[in-house]
Order: C-alpha cells, then sequence, then structure tokens
C-alpha cells in the first residue's frame, strides 16, 4: 500500500499463515487500512478491516514465548479466524497497540445515550449518532450538537449488552464513570460487534492498567474508613470529620496522607474525593458486596 507508515519498527513477528515463516525478526509496518510484517523477500499483509482482537501482554499457546512484551492480532483470513503475534520492546508495543486501536476506531459511527444514568438516576436521554475517537486518556463521541468525552482515568467499569434504539436491539457497551464527582453512564451502541469487541478491548486494556497502578496503594483500614465516610457524607450537609470516630489531630494525619496519594483534595465545604479517590472507594464497595 503508498499510504504512509503510521508506525514501523523491529520487533519478532509470527503468524499462523503460509505467507509468513517465524517466529523470526521483522519490521512492522502500520498504515490506514493495513498492517504488515516485513522480512527479506517476505511479507504478510492483514487488513485492518479483518482484525476483530487485540490482546497486549499475551501470546497465545500455539506460539513459543516472544522476546519483550508481546501483543496478539486476531484477525479473519478467508473463511478461517486466525492470530499473528509480536514481541517488542515494552514502550514500542504500547504506542503501537494505541496507534492501531486508533487507526481502526477513529471516525467509526455509532450511536449514544449520555448520559443513560446521573447519580443512579435515569436521565430519559435518547440515543444519536455520533463519531468515535480514542485517545490514550478519554474515549470521545462528537454528535451534531456536542462532544461527549469519557476519561479513561474516570472509568469504574463496563459491560457488554443489548439495548433497543429506533425499534431494534442491538449490541452496546455501557461505560460507567466519573465526570466532575458525579457516577454517570454513558451507552454506546452499533451493528457491528467487531467495533464494540475493539472498543472493549481498548477500555479493559487502559481500565486493568489503572486497577493495577491503584492496587500498588498500601490503604490502612483508617485510611479506607475515612474515604467511605467522605464518600457517603456527600451532599449530605454533615461533615466527614463529624463522623469519624478519630481525634482530631488523627483525622488530620488522614487527610493529609490521602492528599498526598491524590485520593482526596480541598473543596469548599471540606475534604472531597478526587476521581481517583472514588475509583478507590467503589472498588472498596463492591468488594465488600461481593
Amino acid at each position: 500500500m503508498s499510504s504512509a507508515p503510521l508506525a514501523r519498527f523491529s520487533a519478532t513477528a509470527v503468524a499462523e499463515s503460509p505467507d509468513w515463516t517465524g517466529p523470526q525478526t521483522a519490521t512492522v509496518v502500520l498504515r490506514h487500512g493495513e498492517l504488515a510484517f516485513e522480512a527479506g523477500d517476505e511479507r504478510l499483509s492483514i487488513p485492518l478491516e479483518s482484525i476483530f482482537d487485540i490482546n497486549t501482554g499475551s501470546i497465545p499457546p500455539l506460539f513459543d514465548s516472544l522476546p519483550g512484551m508481546g501483543v496478539t492480532i486476531a484477525y479473519d483470513s478467508g473463511d478461517e479466524r486466525v492470530v499473528a503475534a509480536i514481541g517488542a520492546d515494552e514502550s514500542l508495543v504500547r504506542k503501537f497497540t494505541t496507534a492501531t486501536f486508533k487507526t481502526i476506531l477513529n471516525n467509526t459511527l455509532v450511536r449514544v445515550k449520555h448520559p443513560a444514568t446521573r447519580g443512579g438516576r435515569v436521565t430519559g436521554a435518547a440515543f444519536e449518532s455520533a463519531l468515535l475517537s480514542i485517545s490514550t486518556s478519554a474515549v470521545t463521541f462528537d454528535t451534531d450538537d456536542s462532544t461527549v468525552g469519557i476519561d479513561i482515568d474516570g472509568v469504574v467499569g463496563f459491560t457488554r449488552n443489548q439495548q433497543a434504539a429506533d425499534g431494534q436491539e442491538r449490541p452496546a457497551i455501557e461505560v460507567r464513570h466519573f465526570a466532575d464527582g458525579t457516577a454517570i453512564t454513558t451507552q454506546a451502541l452499533t451493528d457491528s460487534p467487531r467495533t464494540l469487541s475493539l472498543l472493549g478491548r481498548y477500555l479493559r486494556r487502559q481500565y486493568d492498567e489503572r486497577l493495577a497502578s491503584l492496587q500498588q496503594l498500601s490503604l490502612s483500614e483508617a485510611e479506607i474508613k475515612t474515604l467511605v465516610t467522605i464518600y457517603s457524607t456527600r451532599g449530605t450537609g454533615v461533615a466527614a470529620r463529624d463522623v469519624l470516630d478519630f481525634p482530631p489531630d488523627t483525622v488530620r494525619k488522614l487527610l493529609h496522607s490521602l492528599q498526598t496519594d491524590s485520593l482526596v483534595r480541598r473543596g469548599s465545604g471540606g475534604p472531597e474525593l478526587t476521581t481517583t479517590g472514588q475509583i478507590v472507594v467503589t472498588q472498596y464497595l463492591e468488594q465488600v458486596n461481593e
């Protein structure tokens, strides 16, 4: 293909294809419409429209382990579903996978309902047409009248389901996230299960990385209790300090520690949770209720 490369780097590549002898060192080239492996006289071309899954950090059992971080690309080849995989430096793989997701998903037409719920209450919003775009920090839906943005750092979960629109049931994804301290759900649907599968995989990848960083936090029972109390008393007019059964000096130390970890910030009405703090509390409450 003649389009300029969007990404080009060296990796160890392997594929379920008679056109490729592997694993072997190859040049991986991403272009609009194509992902290619090139090594000497060999060349494997994978149309982007045939890719239905991209899984970072995983290599199928049918392949031997590859050096560096692995990424598996699942795609349709004729009537078969096959896979290819590459292994390369972690930073290269992360940039490559983000670029591939963006190239496939950006400017995809979907239907979006935002917000479907706000603070747990159904809003009555309707589905409307939008163009999807993604970045490392956000998923964006551009409608005729507005731009709907979902901050990746604010995502607390998502589910695949069926939603009714225009009298038809269609595959959809529902994203639960925080915006300006409020819990919101946004629903997106499309006639293409492939689009939703790739969007779900992208969100899962970003979400898992976010959770991994949060799991590195070591919080005491007192700090968790403080976070939950701030969460529970928001909007009630009751100060969290008055509910916590700790001495004032202890409360000050706890709040300072939580501010240092970017879980709490100072608000006009007292301490309030940051988006990260809200996610930590949500995860904690989900574990308690399981």
